[in-house]
């Protein structure tokens, strides 16, 4: 969001939903990259409208889900709830202490994937992913989902995104990916997003350990088309992948 006029569109989409008698959720991703535009949200929490120009454009009852990547953000808003400044970042200057204090909701933390903990949730994030761009497929190497678990995500959930992305043809045409020379690798996307100790090396030996590992995982059934992502099934077809490979963790991913 450049200015208020960015908004238009966006509430003119919500007052839409409005009129079929259904209450709008409107999702503001990266609110917090500029906090000037802190002013231009007051009037949308709080009275659920926004003047602009000579429209006034009110949409009423109404969801707001405001996703920002602040680490202080969580300390702001209990501030907010006890109405005094955070001492993360000084005086308010920003109108970041008015915004919080017309936020009813919690905070929804979003977890991280880093550390051996989160091989499971890498591994249903893969799955999930994989099953959208390929449609047809059932199955996937339980290598590549092998390496998925073990490797680190510079940018955690966008970046096995972008490896799955790169996948061409199909899950099972997994040449395609540039791991098997390092100096390959260094040329690629990939390497802003994969993360070894031991660099572009370290992910070629990775890759190639990985290779050794056989077979196909189910990631399609009638069952698991009923299913949403992170729910029971998806956890319970991760772990059971994880039991299969060396030094998978023993206990059971809880249902959330």
């Amino acid at each position: 969001m450049k200015s208020k006029d960015d908004l238009v569109r966006v509430l003119d989409a919500a007052r839409n939903v409005v009129v079929d008698g259904k209450i709008p959720l409107v999702f503001l991703d990266e609110f917090d990259s500029r906090r000037s535009h802190y002013p231009l949200l007051l009037p949308l929490l709080w009275d659920g409208e926004l003047d602009v120009g000579n429209r006034d454009l009110r949409v009423g009852r109404s969801v707001f889900f405001l996703a920002g990547s602040r680490p202080s953000l969580p300390e702001r808003l209990a501030a907010a709830r006890e109405m005094f400044a955070s001492r993360a970042e000084g005086p308010d200057e920003d109108k970041t202490l008015d915004l919080f204090s017309r936020i009813n909701g919690g905070v929804i933390e979003v977890p991280s994937l880093a550390g051996e903990s989160s091989a499971a949730e890498k591994v249903v994030i893969a799955m999930h992913l994989l099953r959208a761009r390929f449609k047809k497929s059932k199955m996937v190497p339980r290598s590549l989902l092998f390496f998925v678990s073990k490797v680190t995500f510079r940018y955690e959930a966008r970046s096995i995104a972008t490896l799955v992305n790169m996948i061409r043809g199909g899950p099972e045409n997994l040449d395609s990916l540039p791991f098997r020379d390092p100096r390959d690798l260094k040329e690629s996307p990939l390497a802003f997003h994969l993360l070894h100790e031991d660099g572009a090396r370290g992910l070629s030996d990775l890759w190639r350990e990985s290779t050794d590992i056989a077979g196909g995982q189910q990631i399609r059934d009638e069952f698991l088309e009923e299913e949403e992502l992170g729910t029971r099934a998806w956890a319970d077809v991760a772990w059971s992948y994880l039991a299969l490979v060396p030094e998978a963790p023993p206990a059971p991913l809880a249902a959330e």
